[in-house]
């Protein structure tokens, strides 16, 4: 004779056991639980506003050109001295994401011999826009001291460590402003200066440019990687 077999109760207890594993993770991960770690993603942005300045041409606006004066730009104005500054808007990173770091990349496509030293100078004015800054206006609250420094004496592509400046701004208004610049004891002195593309520069892939290494929200990811995990097991 056949025989009936009652009904396990595995079948209709698996989705209140999913249900409470679901709280379980929720109240583990907001309570303080460790959350799985994610690996670094990587975004580059451009400048939204960049341009040089020229003390001996002070009224003057560059905000369409296609190059990025640092140094004696002018050799043949006693004491020329030109600084270029860029700004960049940060909210394309995602919402809550923790900024690991941050390199500015310049190319330069002029080398006026023998080197120049280059530093980045943190701005916290972004009221500069590049059609409207010359060297009369340009903002000067600067910090003195550059974040990196690095001497150039070749075209090359030359990279900035800039991380704590772009994940102060990242949590203050969003936006990262700098000055780029020659030691103050250089400016006007050494005869040298590098020309860099600016974001007006015809080919796209020359252009300045933010490299941001970063996490997203880990608690967040962490909680939809560990329920993609859960659901996967009561399936």
């Amino acid at each position: 004779m056949k025989r009936d077999h009652a009904p396990t109760s595995r079948t209709w207890r698996a989705k209140p056991d999913l249900q409470f594993l679901q709280l379980l993770l929720v109240v583990v991960l907001l309570v303080g639980g460790t959350a799985i770690g994610t690996n670094a993603d990587v975004i580059q942005i451009n400048p939204t506003d960049d341009s040089f300045v020229e003390s001996s041409l002070p009224a003057m606006n560059f905000g369409s050109s296609a190059g990025l004066y640092v140094g004696d730009a002018q050799p043949s104005a006693p004491n020329s001295i030109a600084r270029s500054y860029l700004k960049f808007d940060l909210s394309s990173l995602p919402a809550g994401a923790a900024i690991d770091t941050a390199t500015l990349h310049m190319y330069n496509n002029v080398m006026y011999y023998p080197a120049v030293s280059v530093g980045a100078h943190f701005l916290s004015n972004d009221g500069w826009t590049e059609g409207g800054i010359t060297w009369s206006n340009a903002p000067t609250g600067y910090n003195a001291s550059p974040t990196a420094l690095e001497t150039i004496s070749m075209t090359v592509w030359t990279s900035w460590d800039v991380s704590p400046d772009v994940q102060a701004e990242w949590a203050g208004d969003g936006v990262y402003s700098v000055v780029m610049k020659e030691p103050a004891a250089d400016e006007g002195a050494d005869g040298n200066y590098v020309l860099f593309n600016s974001k007006d520069d015809p080919h796209p892939s020359a252009r300045p440019y933010l490299r941001i290494s970063y996490s997203p929200d880990t608690a967040l990811e962490g909680m939809r990687s560990s329920w993609a995990v859960i659901k996967a097991m009561f399936n």
